[in-house]
């Protein structure tokens, strides 16, 4: 695998009203290609920050990203961004919000849009195309927000708790939609999430963030038998306990 995405010593600073914030002291890392990355940490230590940076809507205060070898200087159409709101147009058809990237891109072409209908086949959705967001669960919506992100061909997604809004059932069930999508397609995933067990179950490395301003303090390679090939198979593996316990007690210390 080749690296894809480089995040070298950034730092980010905020002038507040009481002063100057520093929310990210030195961050570095480096992402494969089709790599799932979870980025877990103390609450307020700065992971939503970092996914901003890297996304380009915000610029270092110091140091660089890049992707395939390109820093990033702005919004980029190479990376995809998944918020924890589906943001459906209700107004839409699921066939007309999976093509807004595309118009708005105006990059609404004959093979654009057969891939993005292939994606609607490929995962289940297809059927539904001439329904609204408001006649769908909350997992399908899910998929369509991915499915519509997907749509314009990111090298990287980006997801900040992407599924917090579902209850606890439909978020399992979710997360293996969702992983088995990105790893079909190849895509290399950054995403933050509170959830410890979510990030075990997903991810192929977890970062463990300190508290602000943040460094990196921990990097876990996450492996499993091929038994446990599933986020749902995943954590039922004894390999998922013994995650759990270390990070557990790597964020127990900084509380």
């Amino acid at each position: 695998m080749e690296s894809i995405l480089k995040v070298e010593h950034v730092m980010q600073k905020y002038q507040a009203l009481n002063g100057e914030v520093m929310a990210l002291q030195d961050i570095s890392f480096v992402a494969m290609e089709g790599e799932f990355i979870c980025i877990v940490g103390p609450s307020g230590c700065g992971k939503s920050t970092l996914l901003s940076v890297v996304s380009g809507l915000e610029k270092p205060t110091k140091g660089e990203v890049t992707i395939s070898g390109e820093q990033v200087w702005g919004v980029s159409p190479q990376v995809g961004y998944m918020l924890q709101q589906d943001n459906l147009l209700e107004w839409r058809s699921i066939w007309k919000n999976v093509l807004l990237g595309l118009e708005i891109q105006h990059k609404l072409t004959d093979e654009n849009l057969s891939y993005a209908e292939s994606l609607l086949k490929n995962y289940g959705l297809y059927e539904f195309k001439d329904k609204y967001p408001s006649q769908l669960s909350g997992g399908m919506r899910q998929r369509v927000s991915l499915i519509r992100t997907l749509a314009v061909r990111p090298k990287i997604l980006l997801l900040d708790e992407a599924f917090s809004a579902l209850d606890f059932q439909t978020r399992l069930s979710v997360t293996d939609d969702v992983y088995r999508i990105l790893k079909n397609e190849g895509k290399t995933t950054l995403m933050v999430t509170h959830d410890i067990p979510e990030s075990i179950s997903m991810a192929d490395r977890i970062l463990v963030l300190s508290r602000r301003p943040a460094v990196v303090r921990f990097v876990h390679d996450i492996t499993f038998p091929n038994t446990c090939a599933t986020p749902l198979s995943r954590r039922n593996c004894p390999e998922f306990g013994r995650y759990f316990n270390e990070i557990w007690r790597e964020l127990d210390v900084q509380a």
